[in-house]
């Protein structure tokens, strides 16, 4: 799901997360929160992208906000692919290096 939600156009990401389910906004807050702590390696680019949604960032990392608020955010921020794009590119690698141990 959170690749098909990195290449779409704003309208269908929108649409999307209308009906999402509680546990998708989470796994996107847990995405934030691993960018926020340095988890996730962004290049001076993708970093320079994000800034300009920090705010966004951090309350989606925020446990205390809200499944609603955090729908809110991601419909209006338009940094969702910004975020995404480097979640799934750490989560492919990993997936490729755990796969070839077996």
């Amino acid at each position: 799901m959170l690749k098909l939600l990195c290449g779409a156009k704003p309208k269908v990401i929108k649409e999307v997360l209308k009906g999402a389910s509680p546990d998708l906004i989470k796994a996107i807050s847990e995405c934030s929160l691993n960018v926020l702590k340095g988890h996730v390696h962004l290049t001076p680019a993708q970093k320079k992208r994000l800034c300009k949604y920090k705010e966004d960032l951090r309350l989606l990392a925020r446990r205390n906000t809200s499944v609603k608020r955090r729908k809110q955010i991601l419909q209006k921020a338009g940094f969702l692919s910004f975020l995404l794009k480097p979640i799934l590119a750490a989560l492919g690698g990993l997936v490729g290096a755990f796969t070839s141990n077996e």
